[in-house]
């Protein structure tokens, strides 16, 4: 019963992380002046953040030649990636953007958090999250 208790209270943690994610990235995008890198920076951020083990997570976000990363573990000794996710959103006629997390398996104390994958909830905040900023980069 005390498993399966704490997996909930784990499970709805994880749910308000990724609700504030979203909160926290329509407010980035309201308040926006038209400066791209500080846009792509700021949902890079919001994203890893948002993550179950964003300790060993990696998100990168580019539109054309603009690129910004949060949490860069590639070229970490011993990190092995466990999965990838990448969402590619035309917003306008020539123009994509694109969002990339990676997971990785890092030697450390959260190693059993960090051999999963990524969630499917996950992957629903980073979809939500490129219509969003799609929407937004139409706009400037």
């Amino acid at each position: 019963m005390d498993d399966v208790l704490s997996r909930l209270e784990h499970l709805q943690r994880e749910r308000e992380k990724e609700l504030d994610g979203l909160y926290r990235l329509a407010a980035l995008y309201s308040r926006s002046a038209g400066n791209l890198r500080e846009i792509l920076e700021g949902t890079a951020n919001i994203i890893r953040s948002s993550l179950q083990v964003p300790d060993c997570a990696e998100v990168t976000v580019s539109s054309g030649a603009v690129m910004a990363a949060a949490g860069s573990l590639s070229g970490a000794g011993g990190s092995t990636p466990t999965d990838v996710y990448r969402v590619e959103h035309p917003y306008a006629a020539d123009r994509v953007l694109s969002i990339g997390v990676v997971c990785y398996r890092t030697d450390g104390p959260s190693r059993e958090l960090s051999d999963s994958v990524i969630a499917e909830r996950e992957k629903r905040l980073v979809d939500s999250a490129a219509r969003l900023l799609g929407n937004v980069l139409l706009r400037m």
